[in-house]
């Protein structure tokens, strides 16, 4: 296999920046004479592009791609006879948004950014074409129609790939990255010893300023955004890119796993450094619905509202191939259902209140009313909402649950049977969307407790 571009891991980054910057071109450059790609419609639901990036001899030869339909597989075991084209699905931070036309694509231009530009350029082999999935172009971005579609199928996309590439960015001088990557295998060559005497892992780490390196590359923006729990939960094998130092998952995962420790260095990292701590370490608990992972991931980011919740239903798609980090499949809600669906030309506030909606029918009203002391009423920003409907677009600021639903009657009592299923339902009040609760009176309430932290715990007087 061809080893990706520049061939040198230890090229000095302030040079390489220097021969990337100067090759750039400017976002409208007027010497680009190629006309703009255009997409070709596609089957959304059953079909995604494929970029084949062509090979070059040289870091700064221009980039030269191809974009293929490919029919999304059924499944990782029937890729022999349905004769489909591997790919590697590449999981990365968009950067920023100033996207200009630097790819040559069959002889047209297409945009990019420049994060994916020094992504492709250290991907990109020498002798033979490599076959990726990358959103930002494999995707029509300004058909919002696609945009749903797609969002819909990510969960496959991601899990029938061979291996998904994680680009953390280019590597600067000062973030160590070939110690970092040494660090790491030398962690995973001796974790077992040094994880039975805790006194050698700081002596370890402390001769080689690990501390240093790790809080560097964790503070990389792609280890606090949401897309990324899918795009890793999913995934059957992960590779760490970062200019062009790479890392294997599993080396990295174990290096975080005993710096993580909390008597270690959990003191003395970075904020940023230790929430990537905490989304690395909550990939290892295995989730049982998507209400569940938006508490669970509440401090990932994204730049778009809507993408607290869409960014995660890729989870919720039925696949045969499941990765074994998923050890059921995500389906509280109906993705298709007319209640909820996928759609880029609805607002936010639509998006949270039609997924509240189809959790409250199908039976996760009690998490749907959790939530609301988790992070709040929806109607705190937009006082059209119904109070119900959780502002999830922040993070989790209250930490108690409410009681479970077997506490609220007495399990003796039979008066309760007609309610055990705990089934709520969505009903429109005065032309307000409103939340009927199952439940037995007992008797009045006479008192509502002055401290809030006796009635959020339900100590009434009757």
């Amino acid at each position: 296999m061809d080893p990706p571009l520049p061939p040198n891991p230890t090229l000095v980054s302030s040079i390489e920046d220097a021969i990337y910057e100067e090759y750039l071109p400017l976002p409208d450059d007027p010497e680009s004479t190629l006309p703009p790609y255009e997409y070709a419609a596609i089957d959304a639901e059953n079909e995604t592009r494929v970029l084949i990036l062509q090979p070059a001899e040289q870091f700064t030869d221009a980039l030269q791609v191809e974009l293929l339909h490919r029919a999304i597989a059924p499944a990782i075991a029937h890729y022999e006879n349905a004769n489909l084209l591997a790919y590697d699905a590449v999981s990365y931070c968009w950067g920023a948004s100033d996207f200009f036309y630097g790819l040559e694509c069959q002889r047209t231009a297409l945009k990019f950014t420049h994060n994916v530009d020094s992504m492709l350029r250290h991907f990109r082999k020498r002798t033979r074409a490599l076959c990726l999935w990358i959103d930002a172009v494999c995707i029509n971005q300004s058909d919002n129609e696609e945009k749903a579609q797609q969002a819909r199928r990510m969960g496959p996309i991601y899990a029938r790939a061979e291996k998904v590439r994680v680009w953390i960015g280019d590597a600067k001088e000062k973030d160590r990255l070939p110690e970092m990557a040494a660090l790491c295998r030398e962690l995973a060559v001796f974790k077992k010893r040094l994880q039975k005497e805790r006194w050698d892992v700081r002596a370890f780490c402390n001769e080689r300023n690990a501390k240093e390196y790790l809080d560097n590359f964790l503070s990389c923006p792609w280890f606090r955004r949401r897309w990324i729990v899918q795009e890793v939960l999913l995934a059957h094998h992960l590779t760490v890119y970062c200019g062009a130092i790479k890392i294997p998952w599993t080396q990295f995962m174990s290096t975080v796993k005993v710096m993580g420790t909390k008597e270690l260095f959990q003191p003395s990292l970075s904020r940023n450094a230790m929430q990537s701590i905490q989304n690395i370490l909550a990939f290892a608990i295995q989730p049982s619905s998507l209400i569940e992972l938006l508490e669970l991931y509440h401090k990932t980011e994204c730049s778009d509202p809507r993408d607290k919740i869409l960014s995660l239903t890729g989870l919720a798609d039925q696949c045969e191939d499941t990765s074994p980090r998923v050890t059921n499949v995500l389906c509280d809600i109906q993705l298709d259902s007319p209640i909820f669906k996928i759609d880029y030309d609805a607002d936010w506030v639509s998006t949270y209140t039609n997924f509240a909606r189809a959790c409250a029918n199908s039976g996760s009203g009690l998490e749907v009313l959790n939530h609301i002391l988790y992070f709040g009423s929806l109607r705190y920003r937009n006082t059209q909402s119904p109070s119900w409907i959780t502002d999830w677009s922040g993070n989790k600021v209250y930490h108690e649950s409410l009681p479970k639903y077997s506490s609220w009657y007495d399990p003796i009592s039979t008066e309760h049977d007609d309610i055990s299923d705990n089934h709520y339902h969505c009903v429109d009040v005065a032309e307000q969307l409103g939340l009927r609760i199952p439940g037995i009176i007992y008797n009045p309430v006479q008192c509502i407790p002055a401290q809030e932290e006796d009635w959020r715990k339900g100590h009434f007087e009757c």
